[in-house]
């Protein structure tokens, strides 16, 4: 699992850095026209991405000040140079010399979008009150799949706080189907009249009567 240091990630809002990651990610893709070997570049990067967490001091030394531009771009190379594709080496080289390494995990992120639709896969986020199991899973794909006409690859997150049903995020469109909103929402319609006695057993009483 990545962590989010050492290596300085930049912010979502900043458009000029989302700008450059998307930018970067379409060159690098460009440079393998497989999706197969394109799926490899993009767990290579991951790697790097790991080593540079793992390595932090090395992750300072060549996003430092006090080391040119030049000079990053050759410790680059010497310590990928026949570790990493050609393709990646070039990559990392130039993204040192131009002092963007901070960039890798946004460069990453969009390299997976862009290969998914390539590939006609839709990055859908679902998030449960339990973990699904292996048929569970398959089920839902399939469901999704007719739904949104792609190949969904889904990102599961389990949050016991929804009490049950599930939310479904699509790109920026979320999908709220778990049971803890449809029971807000029935509580708004009767203007707050109605009291949750009991998580576990779902019972209702109202107020006021």
């Amino acid at each position: 699992m990545m962590t989010d240091r050492p290596l300085k990630q930049i912010s979502v809002m900043d458009p000029t850095a989302e700008i450059l990651s998307a930018v970067y990610a379409e060159a690098l893709l460009e440079t393998v026209g497989d999706n197969e070997l394109a799926e490899q570049l993009i767990e290579e990067l991951d790697k790097v991405i790991e080593l540079m967490d793992a390595q932090g001091a090395f992750y300072g030394l060549i996003s430092g000040v006090i080391v040119s531009n030049h000079k990053r771009g050759e410790l680059i190379e010497r310590v990928f140079s026949g570790r990493v594709s050609k393709q990646l080496e070039a990559f990392l080289s130039v993204a040192a010399r131009r002092n963007r390494l901070n960039l890798l995990r946004g460069v990453r992120r969009h390299m997976r979008g862009q290969l998914n639709r390539r590939e006609n896969k839709i990055a859908v986020s679902v998030t449960t009150a339990v973990r699904l199991d292996a048929a569970q899973v398959r089920r839902l794909e399939d469901a999704l799949a007719q739904v949104i006409g792609g190949q969904p690859v889904l990102e599961l997150t389990v949050n016991p706080s929804i009490i049950g049903g599930m939310v479904v995020r699509i790109g920026d469109t979320l999908y709220n189907a778990s049971l803890l909103s449809r029971l807000k929402q029935i509580r708004r319609r009767l203007g707050g009249r109605i009291e949750i006695l009991s998580r576990r057993g779902l019972g209702f009483t109202q107020a006021g009567t």
